[in-house]
Order: structure tokens, then C-alpha cells, then sequence
């Protein structure tokens, strides 16, 4: 089956650059090409890897808060 895909994508290629791109997409779905099945769980690592980041960049941006208006405290006092 591998052969005969590479077979069709040597075809496409050889083509004449006067086909659209169309013509190229069009027999590359009719070759049906099987999309990548992604499990829950790739989905989930991810959810908790953005929740992860956008929590540290909080963390971090209130801890840079709280150093800026103690410094200006200490500036303002002095």
C-alpha cells in the first residue's frame, strides 16, 4: 500500500506545473490519506501544559508587582 502511495505522490510530482493546485488537492484526497488519531490523553497533557504556563506568567507578573510597589515604598520613604 506504501508503494502504491508513493507511486501516485511520484505521479503528482511529474505533473506539469500548468495543473492548479486544486487538481493536486483533489487527487490527494482521493488517495485518502488516513489523518493522525490523537488519544484523550494528548489533549489533556496539553490543556494542563497552557494552564501551567499561563499560570507561572501570573505568578511571575504579581511577584514583579509586588517587588515594583516596594521598591517605590522605599524610594517615596527615603
Amino acid at each position: 500500500m506504501i508503494d502504491e502511495m508513493k507511486k501516485k505522490i511520484n505521479k503528482l510530482i511529474d505533473k506539469s506545473l500548468r495543473f492548479h493546485h486544486r487538481d493536486i488537492h483533489g487527487e490527494l484526497n482521493s488517495m485518502k490519506i488516513r489523518a493522525q488519531v490523537k488519544s484523550k490523553w494528548y489533549y489533556v497533557f496539553w490543556g494542563i501544559a497552557t494552564i501551567s504556563v499561563v499560570a507561572g506568567q501570573i505568578y511571575v507578573g504579581s511577584g514583579y508587582r509586588q517587588m515594583s510597589n516596594s521598591f517605590m515604598n522605599y524610594i517615596e520613604s527615603k
